[in-house]
């Protein structure tokens, strides 16, 4: 083995949620604070997070959903499989999982969360891979036989 595969370790398994309204139209993004990561501080992203020991990636990615943008999640499909290799050091495996949220949702009065059509999506405002595995995951919808 190499030693920069030592040093860099297993992939780190990560959910993402890309959460679309009840009418297809737009979909739910989310921004963080990540001081020291120039390439993602402040960039909008897919909601989810790291798979916990014991978890199902389903379980994770409703733990997840609930405690980033406290709502329930429904209609999992999925999912697209990705990696990201921007930060040093780390490997993430991507798991992004359609989905639609349950009922209502909290207010959208903070500016960590919003909607956007896919007119308006942030391309060029978007985490790495973010935006290409939001579009493998809305091809892969549109190719799904129901």
């Amino acid at each position: 083995m190499s030693k920069v595969r030592a040093l860099r370790g297993k992939p780190i398994p990560v959910v993402c949620a890309a959460i679309f309204s009840l009418d297809n139209s737009s979909v739910l993004l989310s921004t963080r604070d990540l001081v020291g990561l120039k390439d993602f501080d402040g960039k909008w992203q897919l909601p989810g997070g790291k798979i916990e020991f014991g978890e199902t990636p389903e379980e994770a990615l409703k733990r997840e959903i609930r405690e980033e943008v406290g709502a329930e999640i429904i209609d999992l499909v999925g999912p697209t499989v990705g990696t990201e290799l921007g930060i040093p050091n780390k490997h993430y495996l991507l798991l992004v999982y359609a989905c639609h949220i349950a009922g209502s949702l909290p207010s959208l009065a903070t500016e960590k969360l919003r909607w956007f059509t896919f007119a308006q999506l942030p391309q060029d405002n978007m985490v790495p891979h973010d935006f290409e595995l939001l579009m493998m995951t809305m091809h892969r919808l549109t190719q799904r036989v129901i």
